[in-house]
């Protein structure tokens, strides 16, 4: 567990004996086997015996998610975003100026224009495209492109074209879309009209 003293922060066992050093400004839980601690304002990770996995170089490092992954940001003057492995290595093969939690195994980056997605291997495997995206719910997401909304596959392809002005997330396998601000209808996950966009309003399910 980590701890806080005058001399900074560091580690206890459960017995209270101080088993990593108090060199630290900053210090956070252990997540199998890894910590995120910062020195002179920079992120490292190290492991449960205080040894360093990646020196402090990051000007923030999130917690990991169920795949052992952690977003990163670096950068001065221009903060970029990357994905590291509980081992440290950077796994996305580009910076990018955005990158969302993961949903259904990926994940939505931004670069310099546009939205695309990731896998967990930080592959980029739907191109930056699209304006606005969603998570992806039930195999789809919704994308914007042009001022209009549509959905995509996890494969990328289009199951619906860009005609509505808001999409929002499926939900016991529909959706519900707009066609203008009122105007609100229902599709399903193949992208057939359930219910033409004509209620003045609906929520999700």
């Amino acid at each position: 567990a980590w701890v806080y003293t005058s001399e900074g922060a560091g580690y206890i066992n459960p017995e209270e004996e101080f088993v990593i050093p108090f060199t630290f400004d900053r210090a956070h839980d252990f997540h199998q086997g890894v910590a995120r601690v910062m020195v002179d304002n920079k992120y490292g990770l190290i492991d449960t015996q205080g040894r360093w996995i990646q020196r402090p170089r990051y000007t923030d490092i999130a917690p990991f998610d169920r795949h052992g992954l952690a977003i990163v940001t670096y950068g001065n003057s221009s903060i970029r975003y990357g994905l590291v492995n509980l081992e440290g290595h950077m796994v996305t093969h580009a910076s990018y100026r955005e990158i969302g939690p993961f949903h259904e195994g990926l994940a939505p980056v931004k670069d310099r224009n546009a939205y695309g997605f990731i896998d967990t291997t930080g592959r980029l495997v739907i191109p930056c495209a699209y304006s606005k995206v969603s998570k992806f719910s039930e195999g789809r997401a919704a994308v914007q492109r042009d001022g209009a909304c549509g959905y995509i596959t996890r494969t990328g392809d289009s199951i619906i074209g860009f005609t509505f002005t808001k999409c929002l997330d499926y939900d016991g396998g529909k959706a519900v879309v707009y066609q203008g601000i009122r105007r609100a209808g229902l599709v399903d996950t193949e992208g057939n009209i359930v219910l033409e966009p004509s209620v003045d309003r609906l929520l999700t399910f």
